[in-house]
């Protein structure tokens, strides 16, 4: 039978794996990225319940389990994050899009890509478009988001190990 922890690393192995799933989907589907991201989210945070679930009573737990948002804000946010998604809307991600001639323009909500305004001069053939979703709440919005999302899964890896070290 597996241990708690060990169902919790299970638990970010496939977080990682819809994270990569996410990354593929976002230059092709935004609404899959968006499902994927929003996935990605709630099956990190089951990291943490494994950990809380198996650890919650042993001498230290709580003190340990306060500072861990103190020492990993993306703790806190995306867990807020995940009660949202499963209480009270959709994944909150704005895009944009990059052309390869460095042209930017904003994606609607739906996915689809308003041209660029005004047109670059003179017009260049646009043979690939990359796309980039950010956060929508402020403070959380200056880097993409699937990076926001990496850097919380490599904090959730640092709780497991520092759980696995004290408990």
């Amino acid at each position: 039978m597996a241990t708690a922890h060990q169902l919790a690393r299970g638990r970010l192995e496939q977080a990682v794996t819809l994270h990569r799933l996410a990354t593929d989907a976002l230059q092709y589907d935004w609404e899959g990225f968006k499902a994927l991201a929003a996935a990605t989210i709630v099956m990190g945070r089951s990291v943490l319940h494994f950990i809380q679930r198996h650890d919650g009573r042993k001498p230290g737990f709580k003190a340990w389990w306060t500072s861990l948002e103190g020492r990993y804000p993306t703790l806190k946010f995306f867990r807020d994050e995940r009660d949202a998604l499963l209480k009270e809307r959709f994944f909150a991600v704005h895009g944009q899009g990059y052309a390869d001639t460095g042209t930017r323009f904003v994606l609607k909500a739906e996915g689809e890509e308003l041209p660029p305004s005004p047109p670059p001069t003179p017009v260049h053939f646009v043979a690939e478009v990359r796309r980039q979703a950010f956060l929508d709440e402020s403070g959380w919005d200056d880097k993409p988001a699937l990076d926001y999302i990496a850097d919380y899964l490599m904090d959730l890896e640092s709780v497991i190990v520092e759980a696995e070290t004290s408990f």
